[in-house]
């Protein structure tokens, strides 16, 4: 059997250079009317519009769904917490 055959370098090859270093650059604020800001803006409204249309054709049972889910969302943290601070205590004096 033949040993693999291993690339040999050149007579001078090329130095790696490091990454250039990139400075954050501050975000550029376009004027009310660039053809950019009113296409965000049109897209923003139709996201909108679209949500409002997906919201009203719901059935009953999605909405409630999604109530649920919200329930759920904000119990969720109270179900991880110790007993002791699930419950109000109670007073000395009953």
């Amino acid at each position: 059997m033949s040993e693999p055959v291993q690339p040999t370098p050149g007579p001078n090859p090329t130095p790696i250079e490091p990454a250039a270093k990139v400075e954050p650059v501050a975000p550029v604020t376009l004027p009310d009317d660039h053809p950019l800001v009113k296409a965000l803006a049109a897209q923003k409204d139709e996201i909108k519009r679209l949500k409002t249309v997906v919201d009203g054709s719901k059935t009953e049972a999605e909405k409630v769904a999604d109530k649920l889910a919200e329930y759920e969302q904000k119990v969720s943290p109270l179900r991880r917490a110790p007993p002791a601070e699930r419950l109000p205590r109670a007073s000395p004096h009953h």
